[in-house]
């Protein structure tokens, strides 16, 4: 009966060796596609040249706290938790087309309804505040204002995909939720198509 009892002990493990080779199987199948996808995403390498998202497509995506180092309440950029965000950068050049990129994200934020608590708009102040920009922050109370030496963001931008001749107020910034500055929008932008991206990469990623 001992004999039985080992032999029968004896041929269960092959097929637990069997069954554990094919839950490492099956978990390299589901995993391996997103790590690929991950690294092509942070890296740049294997990106398309065409793709779907309206927005300027930075390869690779550009971390942003190189520069996005505290707001005026001295919180980092991510403090606020796992959201997306827009980086809209300013200063006292700031001119209608550049005032008017604050408008359109104002109004893609409210447009995006319930969904808007996943999405914070955040000022990229470039010079000292001044009693315009006080004035600004007051038809923007939701924006988070975010402090920045004015060289240490041009070197960020010139490092970035961009042209080299980009203006330092031309672009503002789709931002995931590691920190990473993955698609660029000008004064040819929309807030149609800026909605359409936001709520495309909304719908694929996690809401914690």
């Amino acid at each position: 009966m001992v004999a039985q009892v080992q032999d029968a002990d004896n041929s269960t493990k092959p097929k637990k060796r069997i069954g554990n080779w094919q839950a490492v199987f099956l978990f390299g199948i589901i995993a391996l596609p997103m790590v690929l996808a991950l690294l092509i995403y942070k890296t740049g390498v294997g990106m398309p040249g065409s793709t779907i998202n309206e927005g300027i497509m930075l390869t690779p995506a550009k971390q942003v706290d190189v520069f996005a180092r505290a707001d005026t309440e001295g919180q980092s950029l991510l403090a606020s938790g796992k959201k997306w965000r827009l980086l809209i950068p300013y200063n006292a050049n700031c001119d209608e087309a550049c005032l008017n990129k604050l408008y359109v994200t104002r109004q893609v934020h409210i447009r995006l309804g319930e969904k808007a608590r996943r999405v914070e708009r955040v000022m990229v102040s470039l010079d000292a505040m001044t009693p315009t920009l006080e004035k600004l922050l007051l038809e923007h109370p939701r924006l988070r204002v975010m402090p920045v030496d004015s060289v240490v963001y041009s070197n960020w931008l010139a490092s970035s995909s961009l042209p080299e001749n980009s203006n330092i107020l031309q672009h503002y910034f789709l931002v995931d939720e590691d920190g990473f500055a993955m698609m660029a929008y000008n004064a040819e932008h929309d807030g149609n198509q800026l909605l359409k991206d936001i709520k495309r990469v909304l719908k694929f990623t996690n809401e914690e």
